[in-house]
């Protein structure tokens, strides 16, 4: 494993040891894998406790977040913007071309209208 080992003693109350020992049977391990590996659970519980009880990780996770959260509705909004603008042309090209229908139908009927009047 590349580690150093250090060899120590710890007295365990009879019942856990035999449950210890059973549950490293099963798993076909070594007891001293098993403290190995409970004692590093030990320590990764304590360093989260730590952590969530340290107010100057909650504020850095919590600035993290939230500028997270900020840049995700600024491109959600760019993205909205860009989509409204379009609809917007498109909105006044359809007016503008309507607008245009409306004036050649207007001349036309200025052309017709003179037209019949010219014919009385």
């Amino acid at each position: 494993m590349g580690h150093d080992f250090v060899f120590t003693n710890i007295r365990l109350p009879e019942d856990l040891h035999r449950q210890l020992k059973t549950r490293a049977a099963r798993e076909g391990i070594s007891l001293a894998e098993i403290v190995r590996r409970a004692g590093k659970q030990y320590l990764l519980t304590l360093e989260e406790k730590q952590e969530q009880q340290d107010p100057q990780g909650l504020l850095a996770d919590l600035r993290r977040d939230s500028l997270h959260f900020l840049q995700q509705r600024k491109r959600d909004w760019e993205e909205e913007r860009t989509d409204l603008q379009a609809q917007r042309e498109e909105f006044r090209s359809k007016q503008s071309h309507s607008g245009r229908q409306t004036q050649k139908l207007s001349l036309s009927e200025e052309i017709v209208r003179s037209r019949e009047n010219e014919r009385q």
